[in-house]
């Protein structure tokens, strides 16, 4: 029930009323995996969006230790790095997740650069 209450919050555009759902949701151990995760993702992407980023990367963090297939946790926990001004840590999960995922023969094509240069931007050769 927390976890429907959250999203209602959600959807509205009423984001800070739906993370004590999120919490409660999770916090109650009742929820079914897919659901789970989704409140997962959904706590760790609304509590980015109201700028609770050390809060945001421990939920995303979490989140990704649990489901470390989900693409979405990763790419919200990238997105939390950059405005943690961790840039590095940010970029290495973005192009990860993007060489992982797509499906772009362009961006295939370039995968292993892709892959090497996603564990430093800075590095020259």
């Amino acid at each position: 029930m927390q976890y429907q209450y959250a999203w209602s919050f959600d959807i509205l555009g009423q984001e800070r009323e739906a993370v004590p759902h999120y919490y409660a949701a999770i916090d109650n151990n009742g929820l079914e995996s897919v659901d789970l995760e989704n409140a997962y993702l959904g706590l760790g992407s609304t509590l980015r969006s109201i700028g609770f980023y050390d809060e945001s990367l421990d939920i995303l963090s979490k989140g990704t230790e649990l489901f470390p297939t989900n693409n979405a946790l990763k790419v919200f926990k990238g997105m939390t790095l950059y405005n943690l001004k961790r840039f590095k840590e940010s970029s290495t999960i973005l192009l990860q997740c993007l060489i992982e995922t797509s499906e772009d023969t362009d961006i295939k094509s370039y995968a292993k650069a892709l892959g090497l240069y996603s564990q430093d931007l800075d590095q020259t050769f």
